[in-house]
Formats: C-alpha cells, sequence, structure tokens
C-alpha cells in the first residue's frame, strides 16, 4: 500500500541527502536549470509547492513535490505533480497514482497534472490512464 505524507521542515533536514539525491535525480533527468537548494526553499517559504513523501508499507520510497492552485480561466482546482522521485527498483506507480487521487478527493480538486519534461514519460502517463493536456514550448532569451 502506497501513502503520501506531507513533510515538515525538520523531517526534509533529517532526510537531507535523500532529498537532495532523490529531487536532484529529477533536475538531471530533466535537464532543468535549479537545484535541490532551490525547490527546498520554496517548499519552506511557504511559496505553494508542499514535499510529500511516498510510503509503501510505511516506509519512504520516494517523494512527490505538489502545488495546488486555481486555474486562472476556468477557476478549477488544480494538483499539480511538479516532480516525483521513487527510488530504483520500486515498482508502485499505480499505487502511487491511487494514492494522490485519494489526497485529490480530500482536497476536493478537480484534476490532477503531472508534469514532465522526460521524453519516453507518455508511456507511462499512458499506462496510468493519464491524457496528454498540452505541451509547451520555449525559447531561451
Amino acid at each position: 500500500m502506497v501513502t503520501l505524507h506531507p513533510a515538515t521542515t525538520e523531517e526534509i533536514r533529517d532526510s537531507w541527502q535523500f532529498f537532495v539525491t532523490g529531487i536532484g535525480e529529477v533536475i538531471d533527468k530533466c535537464g532543468l536549470d535549479f537545484h535541490p537548494a532551490d525547490v527546498y526553499r520554496e517548499i519552506t517559504a511557504g511559496n505553494g509547492p508542499v514535499l510529500f513523501w511516498i510510503e509503501q508499507d510505511g516506509e519512504p520510497v520516494g517523494m512527490s513535490v505538489i502545488r495546488q492552485y486555481r486555474e486562472q480561466y476556468s477557476g478549477k482546482q488544480l494538483l499539480v505533480l511538479d516532480m516525483t522521485y521513487l527510488e530504483p527498483h520500486v515498482d508502485c506507480l499505480e499505487d502511487y497514482r491511487d494514492a494522490v487521487e485519494d489526497l485529490a478527493r480530500e482536497l476536493e480538486v478537480d484534476r490532477v497534472e503531472w508534469h514532465s519534461v522526460r521524453k519516453g514519460w507518455a508511456r507511462v502517463m499512458d499506462r496510468l490512464g493519464c491524457v496528454l493536456g498540452t505541451s509547451n514550448y520555449y525559447r531561451e532569451m
């Protein structure tokens, strides 16, 4: 069974190496240009994202940075999974999806969005029953 547990600042500090390793791996795999310390700063400053430990049978096996907000035009409440890390060889994505959906129902959100720039993630999302919503293109200035 997979559950989500919101992480306190103290828990993140106590598990600092796990946090840095997991968030760092997501950043590296996605080719992003920020650091785990930047993510930590936003979480602890209360600027929107919350870190959730992903626990399987009571043991932490990953983490997810999640934001909740109201979509500007439709007014829908969204739950956005910005970054998700699972330890290698942990196969619990379907159970994780179910835990996220339980959280969404608890928070009474209208839609869950999974954010990823990783190529190949589309196959995983399709397997989890998700559909592609939008694609963003950018040009550095």
